[in-house]
């Protein structure tokens, strides 16, 4: 109402407003909603697998009661969830009572290997960090903190899922600090067969750890199948992501099973 008379003032004085189309919202969770409701259409059940709970889990608390209780209504849902970080379970665990909680890792392989614990959580992870990167921490000022080691069990999605009898993912949400793309690679077989609706992955970019991250990591296993849908920067004020911004750099991107982008 307001543009409309906005645009009859400016008409005035002989001029004319034009691309007034309203830009839809473009943040995480819209966008997940909205490939969720191409996924989804009139199905009864979701099924979500989060690799990196972490202590609160955030995003399967958000899909589930803003997504799925909000607009979904009665829809049956299983939430499985992943985090290796002994330290974060009872939280975890207290936060999440009807969900699904698995204390061990998802990489390419069925193993038992280090897991980095770091003072600071969420940088908890299976990749050592290098000795420069304190180094450079140290040169620019940066307190340095803590990390334990505990050897933790690692599977894979593919020997989960067939273990659990679980046929179908509408939703992998991965946030494994530079292990991301292993849990990939571990996942091949549903990937192959298109058990998986949408991917939502954190790719590592980093000087952090001792091995990063590339796009060609996810493709080489994705492109035939899943369409790179979205990148998304979180909130940075800046335009370009870069090694060279920050230490830690990484970037989230969505990718969705082509069969339903197809109409």
């Amino acid at each position: 109402m307001f543009l409309k008379k906005i645009k009859k003032l400016i008409k005035l004085f002989g001029y004319e407003l034009i691309n007034l189309k309203e830009n839809k919202p473009h943040t995480t969770f819209e966008i997940i909603y909205h490939l969720l409701d191409k996924i989804l259409k009139d199905k009864k059940t979701f099924t979500m697998i989060d690799v990196g709970a972490h202590e609160t889990a955030v995003f399967s608390n958000e899909i589930e009661k803003n997504y799925l209780l909000k607009k979904k209504g009665n829809i049956t849902s299983e939430f499985y969830l992943f985090e290796p970080n002994k330290n974060l379970l009872d939280k975890l665990k207290k936060t999440n009572k009807n969900k699904k909680i698995y204390n061990y890792g998802l990489g390419n392989i069925k193993e038992e290997k280090v897991f980095f614990i770091h003072e600071k959580n969420v940088r908890s992870s299976f990749l050592k960090v290098p000795q420069d990167y304190f180094e450079k921490r140290k040169q620019e000022g940066v307190p340095l903190y803590q990390i334990s080691e505990d050897k933790v069990k690692i599977e894979t999605l593919d020997n989960f899922c067939f273990n659990k009898n679980i046929e179908y993912i509408d939703f992998l949400k991965i946030d494994t600090q530079g292990y991301n793309s292993k849990v990939i690679e571990g996942a091949k077989d549903l990937i192959a067969k298109n058990k998986i609706g949408l991917i939502y992955t954190e790719v590592n970019i980093s000087e952090k750890y001792e091995v990063s991250e590339s796009f060609y990591d996810f493709e080489k296993i994705l492109k035939n199948d899943y369409l790179l849908y979205g990148i998304d920067i979180g909130s940075r004020m800046t335009n370009v992501i870069s090694r060279r911004q920050a230490l830690i750099s990484q970037l989230n991107i969505f990718y969705i099973n082509k069969e339903f982008i197809k109409s």
